[in-house]
């Protein structure tokens, strides 16, 4: 009887021989199975034809099985691979798994060397925008670049990044600004102005009772005695005026002198009694008024001079007091420059 496909039967056979695994008879009547060829496989007994390697594996001749391409490499979407060497490495900018028929392309934010069996992120200070790439691109000044980022991020206001390669912004320290995104470097707070905290995006008018003359500052000073601040950011304090005074620090207003005294210069801390023979009516004034002849002021901080006594007189201005009349004189009335002279007898 004729062997059967699929087996064998050798002279003097009483049955078939089943082909093994990694073999075939195509025919009835083969006295021997074939090996598959290279890349093809059986992996069944008794089967009449191979078939062909899978795309992603090698199959050397005789396999009872296909053995996929290492990681790092590919089929190349073959059939008829015969050993690990036919297997392709894996181009850069793409990564294969064990078994690959095909590279796959790296994403965004990952990049890849040949042979690579996974694609890696992108560490931290750098960035890849296209897919396929061998390499990562340094993250630019002024932006920050997390691990895997796909584009860099600008850098926010109120913060900055001086170098490239930066994983984060720094903030802007106390003193400083920055009101643009993007940048490199903060700026000091200009004159009139501070920032008390750090990652500030504007910096602050100094508040009223307060200035400030230096840049880059983190608060303000107390304007001083004599001096005030009535609006805010002021580089300088202004001087109280001729008439005024101010005793205390960081104040917004200076106060009027009180009837009877004056101050001539500006940004005092006080004001000055009117001397003798002077006296001031009014508030907020910068001189006294000098008394008249006829009239005196006989202590400090006066408002009104006081006029000479009946028997009195006094021809001079500004005196602290009246003349009385020498014996054989006299005055009948106030407020005399000379004493008349008595009649005889």
């Amino acid at each position: 009887v004729a062997c059967p496909e699929g087996s064998a039967c050798v002279e003097g056979a009483t049955a078939p021989t089943p082909c093994a695994a990694g073999s075939y008879a195509a025919k009835s009547g083969e006295s021997t199975c074939t090996p598959c060829d290279g890349g093809t496989y059986q992996s069944a007994a008794n089967a009449t034809a191979c078939v062909p390697c899978e795309s992603g594996a090698h199959c050397s001749p005789g396999a009872s099985a296909a053995l996929l391409c290492d990681s790092g490499t590919y089929g190349n979407n073959a059939t008829n691979l015969t050993s690990q060497a036919d297997c392709v490495e894996c181009p850069a900018g793409s990564a294969c798994e064990t078994g690959a028929a095909v590279p796959t392309t790296c994403a965004a934010g990952s990049v890849s060397a040949a042979g690579a069996s996974v694609c890696t992120r992108c560490d931290e200070g750098k960035y890849q925008s296209a897919r396929g790439q061998p390499a990562c691109v340094a993250c630019p000044e002024g932006s920050a670049c997390v691990e895997g980022a796909t584009a860099p991020t600008p850098c926010a206001a109120g913060s900055y990044a001086a170098g490239s390669g930066a994983s984060s912004c720094a903030l802007c320290p106390a003193g400083k600004y920055q009101s643009a995104t993007g940048e490199t470097s903060c700026m000091q707070c200009q004159s009139g102005k501070f920032s008390s905290s750090a990652g500030r995006s504007t910096c602050e008018r100094c508040p009223v009772g307060q200035h400030q003359s230096q840049y880059g500052k983190t608060g303000c000073a107390a304007c001083a005695p004599g001096h005030f601040a009535d609006v805010k950011g002021l580089v300088t304090c202004k001087k109280c005026s001729a008439g005024q005074y101010q005793t205390q620090e960081e104040q917004t207003e200076c106060i009027n002198c009180a009837v009877g005294h004056f101050q001539s210069a500006k940004g005092q801390s006080s004001c000055t009694a009117c001397d003798t023979g002077y006296v001031q009516p009014a508030k907020g004034k910068a001189a006294c008024n000098i008394c008249d002849a006829t009239t005196y002021a006989p202590t400090v901080g006066l408002i009104v001079c006081t006029d000479c006594e009946v028997g009195k007189f006094q021809a001079q201005q500004g005196q602290a007091s009246c003349t009385a009349c020498l014996v054989g004189h006299f005055n009948a009335d106030k407020k005399q420059t000379a004493c008349k002279k008595c009649a005889e007898g």
